[in-house]
C-alpha cells in the first residue's frame, strides 16, 4: 500500500528523495528545492508506541545544523511535516541531509538546494 502511494507521488509531483530502515520510512516531496519553497517530509514508523516523538534533523552539506523538529507520530503510524527551504540558516547550494530519528532507530534520506540567490546591485538600482 505505502510503495504503490509513493508511486503515485512520483508520478505526480516528479522524484522524491526516499529511504527506508525497515522500521522508518521517510520521503520528500521532491527532490530538489529553490529559495522559499516548502519541503514536506512525510513517511511511517512501524511498531511505534503511541505517544512517543520522533526528532527530524535537517543538516546543510558542511554538516551544520539547520532545521529541528520533534513531532507526535499518528495512531496509523504516519508523519508529516513542512519546513520552508532557504532563511539564515540554509544558505548554501548542495545535498542537505534528512534524519530521522525514533528511540535507536533512525532513517536518512537527503535533498538537493539550489542556494540563496543574492539579488545583484544592476536589479537594486533599477528598483530605485
Amino acid at each position: 500500500m505505502i510503495f504503490a502511494l509513493f508511486g503515485i507521488l512520483i508520478t505526480i509531483v516528479g522524484t522524491p528523495a526516499f529511504a527506508e530502515n525497515g522500521l522508518i520510512i521517510v520521503s520528500t516531496d521532491k527532490s530538489t528545492y529553490s529559495d522559499g519553497e516548502t519541503i514536506t517530509i512525510f513517511g511511517e514508523i512501524k511498531n511505534m508506541v503511541p505517544g512517543d516523538q520522533l526528532s527530524i534533523i535537517i543538516q546543510s552539506p558542511n554538516g551544520n545544523l539547520v532545521a529541528l523538529d520533534q513531532l507526535t507520530v499518528g495512531v496509523d503510524n504516519q508523519f508529516s511535516t513542512e519546513i520552508k527551504v532557504g532563511g539564515k540558516l540554509m544558505k548554501i547550494e548542495g545535498t542537505y541531509t534528512i534524519k530521522v530519528q525514533y528511540r535507536d532507530q533512525s532513517a536518512i534520506t537527503s535533498f538537493e538546494f539550489d542556494g540563496i540567490v543574492s539579488p545583484s546591485t544592476e536589479d537594486i538600482v533599477e528598483d530605485i
